[in-house]
This record gives structure tokens, C-alpha cells and sequence, in this order.
């Protein structure tokens, strides 16, 4: 079982921007540590978001994958013309780095780099740079070891490790090389490719934990194509992958079966749901209930389950590991699945859970928390925490609380333990964040934006508070 190691309480403001780290994802139901995550912000009001997949690294309080960080992280703005240029328009955060849209619309990402993620060939990548080959984009979500980008032309670009096919492409071929990364040779390509055969996206996401890796984006029609990891071993295309050759692949942007009039989409580690015409929709593994409140042959799910009790769903899907959130219209927050960290916003155990798997909480009915009534955004989810900006702008965490990302030292504010881990029910306030208008939670640190473009950020960091670097 995996103990994740705690680095240290700070709040934090940011003029613009900040290093946000995650801990890797255990797989499945059944297990009961938590684990990394890579987060993009979401924004009140905004389109849709995405989460990202770790992979293989390793956290020792002062390295991400090997390479030594010693408490390096990018801040600030910049007007050098051969930089990014401030102000940045969105963010992505990844376990080993992160990616900005700055205001040209150029991707820029910082941070450690076995694989390639940030664009570089090799190295930890000390400051923000652009991503060579990466033309104007709308969008992007960085993963732990893969990043896509989506262009206002609908093409979608992804760069990094290629393990799963999640640049679109069989692993070792489309020019791809071999990383070491942090002794996981993979194959990788650290430059910007296009997935081939996609029709023009509208919308991208990927999944926010450790492993498998997987890609989804939204085209004409709102139809789903996926690529990487796919839970439907019976899907068209899938070959077996990963290290052991025992999960399925889609190496090429494939057509989701039964899938259309989507508007928004989110993707979890092993199941995926968007937004319909009636409201939500899930498919994929079913654990703990979390696409289906009735079971699927094998706990899959292969087809879309529609979640009625729902209702109208505002904003793209939150998904983590075998958890379920959404912003609804009535600005409920709405959650189903998994709860053993209390991600349904309720203690494990209460509520009306029940028992999935190996013991692990889950309820297989949609909850709620009246706190959260009026929530004019949430966040993508990591594995076990969330955040939701409230109806006066401030942010409400819940969850994990084991490297103090709720926004307060763990085991304080009325946290309680969940198995050995600092958690709390009770959606609880960030102390001096206020005029919030978007927020991203990770496992490692969360942050959020406000009314003036500053970022602030609280939870556990290697070493030194983050500082400014200039390009």
C-alpha cells in the first residue's frame, strides 16, 4: 500500500501563474490510498475542461521523476516577445509540470520532463517556455507524461509518452523515440504530432490519474472520439498495451459507440461521461457506481447510461477515480460513486453508502451538500478532493485533505481520518481567497484565479515558496 509523503502548508498568491503538483492514482476501486493527480481550471461560466493522466514517477519531497526540482516554480508575467506573454488565458496543471495559453494564444509549459511533456527533448524544464511547433490554440490539458493541445481549427496536437497510444498513434511509430523517463523506458515523442483522422474537435479531455492514459474529444454532432486506454476491450481497434500487455488501446482516434448530441465531456481513469440532450451520460467501468446506479455485465459499461435524477447538468462532467461530480443549473453540486475519502461531500459510511469491492465506501444514488447550493463553478477533479467556487466568489474544498490542499493544515478544521488519511466532509472554506472566478483542486496543491487574474494556491510544495521567473 503506498503512503503519500506530506511537503508542507502554504498559501500562496500568484500575479500569474504557479507550479501545481500532483501524487500518483491507485487503480480501481478496491484501492484505498490516494494518489497524484493533474488538474486544468475551471472557470465560472467556461467551456468545457480536462483532466490528466501520472504515470511511474515518484515523489521523494524534493524530485518528480528523477530530475531535481529544489523548489523551482514559474510565477508572473512577461512582455518579452520571445516568451510567453502575459496575461495567460488558461491553465493545465500535470504531475511533473504544467502548460499556460498565454495571451497570443501560444502554449508554454514548465516543469519536469521524462517524456518529453513539456515539449523538450530532455531535462527538467526550469522555466516557461514555448512549445516549439505548437500552433495558436483554445485549449490544453497536461498530463503527467503527455500533453494535447486543441487549435480554433478543431486540430488536435498531443506530445510526451506514448505508452497507451495517447498521442493518437501506435507506441514506436509517427517518429516516435524512447524516453528513460525515471528508469520507465517509453515510447515518446517531445514534439508537438496531429491526431490523424479526428474530425474537427470542438472540445478535448483526458483522465487525471497515474494510469491508464486516455484522450477524449468532442466533434460535429456531439460525438466522442477516444484514443490511449479504452475500458470496452470489445471496442473497434483496441489492441492490448500497457507495460504487461494486459488493457486495451485504442492507437488511433476511434468513434465512441452510441455516443452523439454531447456538449461537454470529462474523462476519469476508466469510465467517461458528457453532457446530453436529457442531461448526464456515463460509460465505462462501473465499479462503485459511478456510470450506472445498476450494474453492468462485468461492472462495464459499454454503452452510454443516461443519470436522470441528475437533472440539467452546467458545466463539463468532474470525474476521478470512480467518482462522479456535477454542476447542475439549479447550482447544486452533485455527486455518485466513490466515497471512501469523502469525495460525495458526506463521511464515508453515512448517507446511504454502501460497500463496493473490497470494503470501499460508494453510494450508487446522487448526493448533495446544501453548502454547495449556488456554486457558480467546480472543479476538475483529482482522485479525492474537490473545489467549488460559492455564489459569494469564495472557494469550498472537500476530500482528501492528507497534503493540506483543502486550504488548512491536516487534522485541523474538523478533519477527520479516512482509513490514514486527513479528510473532510464538510465543504470547508479557503481562508483569504475571495472574488474566486476559477479554481482547480489536485491532490498535491489547489489553486484558484480571481476577479483581478491573480492565482492563488495552497497545499504542499518541494522546498522554497514558488517565485517569478521571467522567460
Amino acid at each position: 500500500m503506498m503512503r503519500t509523503v506530506r511537503l508542507g502548508y502554504r498559501l500562496w498568491r500568484i500575479e500569474s501563474l504557479g507550479v501545481l503538483l500532483g501524487s500518483l492514482a491507485p487503480l480501481g476501486c478496491g484501492s484505498s490510498a490516494p494518489a497524484t493527480t493533474s488538474t486544468t481550471t475551471t472557470q465560472a461560466g467556461a467551456g468545457n475542461q480536462a483532466s490528466s493522466r501520472t504515470g511511474g514517477t515518484s515523489i521523494g519531497g524534493t524530485s518528480i521523476g528523477g530530475t531535481s526540482i529544489g523548489g523551482t516554480s514559474i510565477g508572473g508575467t512577461t512582455t518579452n516577445g520571445s516568451g510567453p506573454v502575459a496575461p495567460f488565458k488558461k491553465l493545465s496543471v500535470g504531475y511533473s509540470g504544467a502548460c499556460v495559453i498565454d495571451a497570443k494564444d501560444s502554449v508554454a509549459c514548465w516543469g519536469a520532463n521524462p517524456y518529453g511533456e513539456t515539449g523538450e527533448t530532455a531535462g527538467f524544464t526550469s522555466t516557461l517556455k514555448l512549445v516549439a511547433g505548437m500552433p495558436p490554440a483554445t485549449q490544453v490539458v497536461s498530463a503527467s507524461t503527455h500533453t494535447c493541445a486543441l487549435t480554433a481549427a478543431g486540430d488536435v496536437y498531443c506530445w510526451g509518452a506514448n505508452d497507451f497510444g495517447q498521442l493518437g498513434h501506435a507506441p514506436g511509430t509517427g517518429g516516435d523515440a524512447t524516453c528513460s523517463g525515471s528508469g520507465f523506458p517509453l515510447a515518446c515523442h517531445p514534439a508537438p504530432v496531429k491526431v490523424e483522422g479526428l474530425p474537427a474537435a470542438t472540445a478535448i479531455a483526458t483522465a487525471a490519474t497515474a494510469s491508464p492514459a486516455r484522450v477524449c474529444a468532442l466533434v460535429e454532432g456531439g460525438r466522442a472520439y477516444c484514443w490511449g486506454y479504452t475500458p470496452n476491450l470489445t471496442a473497434r481497434g483496441a489492441v492490448a498495451c500497457g507495460t504487461s500487455q494486459s488493457q486495451y488501446c485504442l492507437n488511433v482516434a476511434t468513434e465512441e459507440a452510441g455516443v452523439s448530441g454531447l456538449t461537454a465531456i470529462g474523462v476519469g481513469p476508466y469510465h467517461t461521461c458528457g453532457n446530453g440532450p436529457s442531461g448526464l451520460v456515463c460509460w465505462g467501468d462501473n465499479a462503485c457506481f459511478e456510470v450506472a446506479k445498476d450494474t453492468c455485465p462485468g461492472n462495464k459499461c459499454t454503452t452510454p447510461i443516461a443519470r436522470a435524477e441528475v437533472g440539467t447538468v452546467a458545466a463539463p462532467p468532474s470525474l476521478g477515480v470512480n467518482t462522479t461530480c456535477v454542476l447542475t443549473e439549479s447550482g447544486e453540486v452533485a455527486c455518485v460513486g466513490r466515497n471512501d475519502y469523502a469525495q460525495l461531500a458526506h463521511p464515508p459510511g453515512t448517507g446511504g453508502d454502501a460497500t463496493c469491492n473490497t470494503g470501499i465506501a460508494c453510494n450508487p444514488s446522487v448526493t448533495s451538500n446544501s453548502a454547495l447550493t449556488g456554486a457558480l463553478a467546480l472543479s476538475p477533479s483529482s482522485e479525492w478532493t474537490w473545489c467549488a467556487i460559492a455564489k459569494d466568489r469564495s472557494v469550498l474544498c472537500w476530500g482528501s485533505n492528507d497534503t493540506d490542499n483543502l486550504g488548512h493544515a491536516a487534522g485541523t478544521q474538523g478533519d477527520t481520518t479516512c482509513g490514514f488519511i486527513a479528510c473532510n466532509p464538510t465543504p470547508t472554506a479557503v481562508p483569504g481567497v475571495v472574488g474566486a472566478k476559477a479554481v482547480a483542486a489536485g491532490h498535491w496543491t489547489s489553486c484558484a484565479l480571481d476577479q483581478e487574474g491573480a492565482l492563488w494556491c495552497w497545499g504542499a510544495t518541494p522546498g522554497k515558496a514558488p517565485s517569478r521567473i521571467a522567460p
